[in-house]
């Protein structure tokens, strides 16, 4: 075997790190980003020292497995090492395998809300997300505005500056986990979309349930925050119960039985009256007119839509509802409404208090309809994990789980922009 110059390989490496160095610098100047630039002079400096090494010859002995005969041949080192790579990898990589987790977490987080999602309407904060906390940052007092003043300001005294103080609301998000499932080739099944969405549907239906279920329940206005100075302070009393007025006449109210589980009697049914009382209560607090919307459920949107029959407010029910959705075409007093299977629940105190997740069903339950403008609510999402078991002998298969960190809220402490529609009881 020829003996390597080890003086040529010193001066080969030095060589290739300068000129791995200029083109680094080059890209750099050119704006490329720095990782990326990096990694290019690595790449390049890497092959301008392995190249040489692999394309010279190494002299190798064949001996027959039969005849014993030997053979002295020559063969390029590259050829030798990709040989030996290909014979590890078909021994070991099986027994390393297992999904890719980027391809399982990226399918889940693209498939979990569809577009639709009401949650579309939240601000996202997640760059604010430190481990589970997310700091917000929220504006102190404005400046004053004068409007033509009188020069020189304050006799010539000038006006008194003041300095600004900002703070946070601070919120934490919740760690949600679904599993295990067992999947079999699950390394064969991530090369397939169709494969992933037949495997992973259930565990993404109830994901994406138990987690809106919780969102919206820490999204629900309380009816006791302050209002801000320049609203008058007092309370801000967000939370709005049905009237029944149907056809937009006081004297016509309507009601129907309780649907929530458990509840029982009669509510008065949201109607067109409802949601112009929550219209009005967001124009009283200057909250900007684009980007409101409300969310009811599929018995809620429905006494929605009958009122809009009545009144005329659009003039057939397919003017109303959307064919492939069910939700209501368009907005409705300024508000984009969504339909999901239920929104939250609250009990039927003087002030109601928004009820937990998965807390026992009571006869005064009421249904609740949540609405507000996008900058009044937050969200974030913390990260996601898979987990993987590989041939379990007890399940006969790879056991995966998944774990998913998510928050929501009101974002400001005066819950501003927020707001409930909670059904009353009827007489």
């Amino acid at each position: 075997m020829k003996r390597i110059n080890k003086r040529a390989m010193i001066a080969n490496v030095l060589i290739s790190m300068a000129l791995a160095g200029l083109l680094g610098a080059s890209l750099m100047a050119h704006g490329l980003a720095p990782h990326f630039a990096q990694m290019a002079a690595v790449v390049l400096c890497v092959a301008l020292v392995v190249l040489p090494v692999a394309m010279s010859q190494l002299k190798i002995k064949l001996v027959h497995k039969v005849t014993g005969e030997t053979k002295w041949v020559n063969v390029n080192k590259g050829f030798m090492f990709a040989m030996l790579l290909q014979r590890w990898m078909t021994r070991y990589l099986p027994k390393m395998g297992g999904i890719n987790r980027e391809i399982w977490s990226n399918y889940i987080l693209e498939n979990l809300f569809p577009d639709n999602s009401f949650l579309e309407m939240l601000m996202d904060e997640s760059e604010y997300v430190n481990y589970l906390t997310v700091h917000t940052p929220q504006a102190g007092a404005t400046p004053t505005v004068l409007v033509d003043p009188a020069f020189p300001l304050n006799g010539g005294a000038g006006l008194n500056v003041t300095q600004r103080t900002d703070t946070t609301v601070d919120w934490q998000i919740h760690v949600f986990w679904a599993g295990p499932i067992v999947i079999n080739n699950a390394e064969m099944v991530q090369l397939s979309y169709n494969k992933m969405a037949s495997v992973l549907y259930e565990m993404e239906m109830a994901l994406r349930q138990a987690i809106t279920d919780n969102l919206i329940i820490y999204c629900a206005p309380t009816g006791t925050a302050t209002l801000p100075a320049n609203l008058g302070g007092g309370t801000n009393n967000n939370i709005l119960r049905t009237t029944g007025y149907a056809n937009n006449d006081q004297a016509n109210q309507i009601s129907a039985p309780a649907y929530t589980t458990g509840a029982t009697g009669n509510r008065l049914k949201f109607t067109l009256w409802d949601l112009k009382a929550a219209m009005t209560l967001l124009d009283t607090q200057n909250v900007p007119q684009e980007d409101r919307f409300i969310v009811g459920s599929p018995t809620a949107i429905q006494q929605i839509a009958d009122d809009m029959l009545a009144t005329k407010y659009r003039a057939s029910l397919g003017d109303i509802l959307d064919e492939h959705t069910g939700n209501i075409k368009g907005l409705v007093f300024g508000f984009k409404v969504f339909k999901r299977t239920q929104v939250m629940q609250y009990n039927n105190v003087a002030t109601p208090v928004v009820k937990a997740y998965g807390a026992a069903a009571a006869a005064d339950d009421n249904d609740a309809m949540l609405f507000g403008q996008k900058a009044g609510f937050a969200k974030a999402f913390g990260d996601i994990h898979i987990y993987e078991q590989l041939n379990s002998p007890t399940h006969g298969g790879d056991v995966y789980s998944v774990l998913i960190r998510m928050g929501a809220t009101k974002r400001r402490y005066s819950e501003l922009a927020t707001g409930a529609i909670v059904q009353s009881a009827a007489a």
